[in-house]
């Protein structure tokens, strides 16, 4: 196979109607940066009748006002966006983030049919694990096997032992979204004097117990829900506070 790109456009609908796509999104943003409708379209190279009737149909598929006009000042008014307007931008650069980095890692495997049919069944792949988070790799440390990532999931940092080949085939560098997985038998709950890496202090919410074991739900300090499985004697009860520990070689990272 030669060599291709994979693009494609986004658009989200509401009510099946065209709601927001790039250029809509585009044309909110430079109302936001000039202050005017007229200057976005300006800016945007397109007629303010165009501009008008854009921001028009945005707000009749919203529901809802995007778009503000600021009555005097120095310039003797203006238009600025509402919290809705900045709540959609913030969607829809999200979701292209998202399907930015999931296209890039398929045009790494489009020389290869076999690897990239591989990688298409492993994104379609569901797991039993119980704990799946996601985050962003804040630092990454490889060495010529193995390698370190560590993990920002809502300001709770994970490490995480990975091999430096999977690192590579993941196309895992600083800044990259990922995703942890790993069972619940790995979450353990451990002495308050306990110290390290991924150690977190936890509140438990419930406790599902059987004769011999126990599912505990758990709430972080950052509003994280972690289950942990324990078939110990000594089971928290609810509303304990307690500390966990994961081990960071029983962490899977997918993407």
């Amino acid at each position: 196979m030669g060599k291709f790109s994979v693009e494609s456009s986004i658009w989200i609908n509401s009510k099946k109607r065209p709601f927001i796509g790039k250029g809509r999104i585009e044309l909110l943003k430079r109302i936001h940066e000039t202050g005017s409708l007229s200057k976005a379209a300006r800016v945007m190279k397109i007629s303010y009748k165009s501009a008008w009737d854009t921001l028009s149909d945005i707000n009749k598929a919203s529901g809802t006002i995007l778009v503000k006009k600021a009555v005097g000042g120095k310039n003797g008014g203006g238009s600025f966006l509402t919290p809705a307007a900045h709540l959609y931008i913030n969607i829809y650069d999200k979701i292209y983030e998202e399907q930015k980095q999931f296209f890039d890692l398929i045009e790494k495997h489009m020389g290869n049919y076999d690897e990239l049919m591989k990688f298409l069944a492993r994104n379609s792949l569901r797991t039993s694990a119980r704990n799946q988070l996601h985050g962003k790799i804040v630092d990454l440390q490889k060495e010529n096997i193995m390698s370190i990532a560590k993990i920002d999931v809502s300001g709770a940092e994970f490490s995480v032992l990975i091999t430096t080949k999977s690192v590579e085939e993941l196309g895992l560098d600083k800044d990259s979204l990922a995703w942890l997985i790993f069972k619940t038998s790995w979450v353990d709950i451990v002495d308050d004097d306990k110290k390290g890496e991924n150690i977190f202090e936890a509140i438990v919410r419930s406790v599902d117990k059987e004769e011999k074991a126990a599912e505990i739900t758990l709430e972080l300090n950052n509003g994280i829900t972690l289950v942990s499985s324990s078939n110990a004697q000594h089971i928290p009860a609810k509303d304990d506070r307690v500390k966990i520990h994961i081990d960071k070689s029983n962490i899977i990272i997918g993407v």
